[in-house]
């Protein structure tokens, strides 16, 4: 395990907000633009309101170099998405263990320790995310606050309810992307 000093560590997370602040200004961009390579996106039209144009055999243009080749843009707004959703678990991580021990008054090297973490922390096992195990922030059956309350609401039994809530979320998070 190597041991980094608190100027390497402060160097990495610093260097890590300025790559997140340089990649905010041009995201809606890159999203857009992975979304117009897919094939069939956009219809094929001009914008003037006519027919999208397909080829003889009912494709949009440009979708046969998709049929032999895998769709870059698709497997790079996955990607995306896959790392963005880390990146936030990896961030609530850090941030849990700086807040339990960053605190002056829980130091142990004066007596004290930080209190562990309780056990109803970690993962959803529905949406991944992650749960600090504070009293508002605890898994409960092994989920999320949110997808907990989904779960009482619905008629579903557990097994179809869980499948429903993970197709729901995969599509808003692709329309968030949009």
């Amino acid at each position: 395990m190597t041991r980094l000093s608190h100027a390497d560590l402060k160097r990495q997370h610093l260097e890590i907000i300025a790559r997140l602040k340089a990649m905010q200004a041009d995201l809606a961009t890159c999203v857009a633009n992975l979304r117009d390579a897919q094939p069939g996106y956009p219809t094929g039209g001009s914008g003037g309101g006519g027919a999208p144009r397909l080829d003889s055999a009912g494709n949009p243009p440009g979708l046969d170099r998709y049929l032999n080749v895998a769709d870059p843009a698709a497997h790079d707004l996955e990607l995306l998405c896959k790392q963005t959703r880390q990146m936030l678990n990896s961030a609530s991580v850090i941030h849990d263990i700086v807040a339990r021990w960053g605190d002056s008054s829980t130091s142990p090297h004066e007596g004290g320790i930080a209190p562990r973490r309780v056990a109803s922390g970690g993962d959803c096992v529905v949406c991944a995310t992650y749960c600090s195990g504070a009293h508002n922030d605890r898994l409960r059956a092994g989920l999320c606050v949110a997808c907990y309350h989904d779960q009482r609401r619905s008629s579903l039994d557990r097994g179809e309810w869980m499948l429903e809530r993970r197709r729901n979320l995969l599509s808003e998070r692709v329309d968030d992307v949009a």
